[in-house]
């Protein structure tokens, strides 16, 4: 297919995993794009698809609804907080009001995060697909496990 038939007929279906990990990284940068401007009410596929010259069914080999982009999104927040909180404490901490204070700033970093997760069961978690979901859950999981393995060794007492 010449370059100038696929730039006119915008976003190419992914033919192999690497393509597909790129397409749905893509998807996620417009999907927080989108929600940075307008809040999480103001995502829709329309939207997602228009910044990134996609149609509507070709998403949908993607994602089943906004809500498991959104999942996405989260978990990779988490992983960067987590990663936040190896870096905020590679060591025993042994005055708790410091850690506490840490912790504290840790969280401030994490703004879209929290945001997010403030709505996570009541809005996101309802209009995730089951498998979505279940990802979801088991990949916090073992998110929390590491976050949990950190705060340890930071408070050991």
């Amino acid at each position: 297919m010449s370059k100038k038939r696929s730039e006119t007929m915008g976003f190419q279906r992914a033919r192999g995993e690497e393509q597909k990990a790129e397409r749905i990284r893509e998807i996620m940068e417009a999907t927080i794009a989108i929600y940075e401007t307008e809040g999480y009410d103001g995502v829709t596929f329309s939207k997602i698809c228009k910044g990134l010259s996609f149609s509507r069914i070709n998403m949908y080999n993607y994602f089943k609804s906004k809500e498991d982009i959104f999942l996405l999104i989260l978990l990779e927040d988490i992983r960067a907080m987590v990663e936040d909180a190896d870096r905020t404490f590679p060591q025993a901490e042994e005055n708790p009001d410091i850690f506490v204070d840490k912790w504290g700033e840790m969280l401030l970093r994490q703004k879209r995060l929290l945001s997010l997760f403030s709505v996570l069961n009541t809005i996101i978690l309802r209009g995730a697909s089951d498998d979505a979901h279940r990802e979801f859950r088991e990949r916090m999981y073992q998110n929390y496990k590491v976050l949990h393995s950190i705060v340890n060794r930071a408070l050991p007492q």
